[in-house]
């Protein structure tokens, strides 16, 4: 896309509005139109501080700073207090963190990639989660978020925001891990994956961002009409956005948290992300009958 072309896309009030909803309490990243550089500072006075926007006008600011910019991400972190660098590098800061799920696959092979995104919610749903997740098309792939306001603040201070997020990400990951196996088989593609990338200072496409590489708007897809979606749906001039990705049911998701903590555990922070698990139902088996 051309620069003028990107800038009159941020510029649409319905991306403004959507954007600050995505990226608000979160650490926000930028990625520029030349696709070498990504900013996540802003200069103010002698010092620099982490992007962040709350407000409409906060978008401005940073087209304003960067004019080339093209894609903007955000955090899996919610943070209370996000003011200086080192704000954003104190975990204690973190109130909230989202559960996400990385599906990533070629283009040509889109309806494979919706078809493993359904394994997704399907698993959620056999958990209890009905109405709180939601689905942004990336521009070869899908991110599957749960929304963490249906977690309990409480569990989030009792376990960790990034604990929490994490487990219950890999503990439907490692759920669908068959089904997904076999997913690739029956269509011959091996680039599809399921990823589990929540980690601390992680950062996500924001919902209506532009693709870093295709001219594809990253788009919110109705979870109920997933079948119906294409790339098509997801061009700059056209795009079709699904405009109530942001519901939620408070405390829909404490249950599979509990479960996944039990069966999981916590964030591996010390440990190689290679490391071999076994199979998921064996490991809720061994958690059901743990005393």
């Amino acid at each position: 896309m051309k620069e003028t072309d990107l800038k009159l896309h941020y510029l649409q009030p319905i991306v403004r509005r959507e954007v600050v909803e995505f990226c608000r309490g979160r650490w926000v990243a930028v990625h520029f139109e030349n696709g070498l550089r990504m900013a996540r500072y802003f200069p103010k006075g002698d010092f620099y501080v982490p992007l962040t926007i709350k407000k409409e006008r906060d978008l401005d600011k940073i087209m304003g700073f960067f004019p080339k910019l093209r894609t903007l991400y955000a955090t899996v972190e919610r943070y209370v207090r996000l003011e200086t660098i080192e704000d954003a590098f104190n975990g204690e800061l973190v109130e909230k963190a989202t559960p996400t799920w990385d599906i990533d696959n070629e283009l040509c092979d889109w309806k494979t990639t919706l078809k493993a995104a359904s394994l997704v919610i399907d698993e959620l749903r056999n958990e209890g989660v009905e109405k709180s997740f939601y689905l942004i098309w990336s521009g070869k792939g899908v991110h599957v978020h749960l929304n963490e306001n249906s977690i309990p603040d409480e569990v989030f201070r009792r376990y960790g925001a990034l604990d929490v997020a994490w487990a219950v990400t890999e503990y439907v990951k490692r759920k669908v891990e068959t089904k997904l196996f076999n997913l690739k088989v029956k269509n011959g593609f091996s680039r599809l994956r399921i990823d589990n990338e929540v980690k601390p200072r992680a950062v996500f496409t924001s919902v209506l961002s532009v693709h870093r590489e295709l001219d594809l708007v990253t788009v919110a897809i109705d979870p109920s009409k997933i079948d119906e979606f294409s790339p098509d749906s997801a061009r700059p001039a056209n795009y079709s956005h699904f405009i109530n990705w942001k519901e939620y049911r408070v405390g829909e998701a404490e249950e599979i948290v509990e479960r996944a903590l039990k069966v999981i555990g916590r964030y591996p922070a010390h440990v190689k992300r290679r490391r071999r698990f076994p199979p998921v139902d064996e490991m809720i088996k061994r958690a059901l009958t743990e005393k």
